[in-house]
């Protein structure tokens, strides 16, 4: 060990060797429970024993992942301007409800599978939180669309504040070294979504429309959800003020409590420069998209930098790709925000697919592929 603490510290494709050392020793940890839960998991603990036993966890929550993201971008091929839509056929909505419902039930097994098969690795918590975080984007944004108020200022900001929130959601866990849960979250959340896909497909466009003592309805459900979000966001702003465990209450890896706002305060800087243009108005999906997946990234290095116990990587090149905007001439700008938004979602594939081939190199683990050892 003294001989290797002398050596450099090699990089692999993200991660660093000291990294991987740390990683091979975290542990997962979680508190709390959502009300609907302890019913959900009667359900989820029945599945998982459906699966056969070959069936890698980490295969689970790929699959889970492809038909979220394959339902909601079916329902935006239909409805790209995410706003009042009477064209986009039933079935449409009903295989978003169907989708996030298999995406909540494979996400909440895939723990159980890596348990029950004696798989359970650092790579399948990586990879299941890096799924969430690119399958929050993506249900924000077929939610919103749903609601038919995507191409609005409303559901743009709906939209950056859900992934924000997810990314404050890590914060916490990279402060405390756990992730916890209130008697409302994800789950809650989740199913409230599948009951907006239901209510439009099965009742129309127009019962967003219908009036509760002078609201309508859908602006009762934005409000309810905004006001959820903000509460949700205060809460965590109290816990994570509070301290960790690091020597003088400071995070895992002893590094400020505060260490990762800038990263998330630079992004949110870049999505305002690039929302003044009217690319948004023109093509509000595929910038909601862009930008969530840029938030989806940074997300994950968070994830990685917990995991990991590392320094908040402050700025990346991600955050200064909207400045190429201000050398930008007129008339091509919209192509200048269009490769932006494709540089977003390339960066977030390439990340997401090193840091596993890391991961799964130094654990000596495939990542859909395992020997089933049956615990005893």
């Amino acid at each position: 060990m003294s001989f290797l603490g002398k050596q450099k510290d090699l990089k692999r494709n993200v991660l660093t060797d000291s990294q991987l050392e740390r990683l091979k020793q975290h542990q997962y940890k979680s508190e709390g429970m959502s009300v609907l839960e302890p019913g959900m998991n009667v359900f989820w603990k029945w599945l998982v024993l459906q699966m056969p036993l070959w069936l890698a966890p980490n295969l689970i929550t790929f699959v889970g992942l492809i038909i979220n993201v394959g339902t909601c971008l079916i329902l935006l091929y239909f409805n790209p301007m995410m706003s009042n839509d009477h064209n986009t056929p039933i079935w449409a909505y009903i295989a978003c409800g169907v989708g996030l419902f298999i995406y909540q039930a494979l996400d909440n097994i895939d723990g159980k599978q890596a348990r029950r098969t004696g798989s359970a690795t650092p790579l399948g918590e990586l990879f299941d939180h890096g799924c969430d975080a690119i399958s929050t984007i993506f249900v924000c944004v077929s939610a919103i669309t749903t609601l038919e108020v995507g191409s609005s200022a409303l559901g743009f900001y709906g939209a950056i504040v859900g992934v924000a929130l997810f990314y404050m959601s890590h914060w916490e866990s990279y402060v405390k070294g756990r992730l916890a849960f209130g008697y409302l979250d994800v789950t809650e959340t989740q199913f409230v979504f599948i009951a907006i896909y239901f209510v439009r497909a099965f009742f129309g466009s127009n019962v967003w429309l219908l009036e509760i003592m002078g609201f309508t309805i859908r602006d009762i459900l934005l409000v309810a959800l905004l006001f959820s979000t903000g509460i949700k966001a205060f809460q965590f702003i109290l816990s994570i003020v509070q301290g960790g465990p690091g020597r003088g209450n400071t995070t895992v890896a002893e590094t400020g409590v505060l260490s990762p706002l800038l990263p998330l305060v630079f992004w949110l800087l870049g999505v305002l420069y690039l929302y003044s243009f009217d690319y948004y108005e023109k093509n509000p999906a595929w910038f909601l998209l862009g930008v969530g997946c840029a938030c989806s990234q940074l997300t994950g290095i968070l994830i990685v930098s917990q995991m990991t116990k590392s320094k908040v990587p402050q700025v990346r090149l991600l955050h200064a790709a909207p400045l190429i905007m201000y050398f930008v001439q007129p008339e091509y700008e919209e192509s200048a925000l269009l490769y932006i938004i494709l540089y977003y979602f390339a960066s977030l594939g390439i990340y997401f697919v090193q840091v596993t081939m890391d991961v799964s190199k130094a654990l000596g683990v495939d990542v859909f592929l395992i020997k089933p050892k049956l615990q005893q």
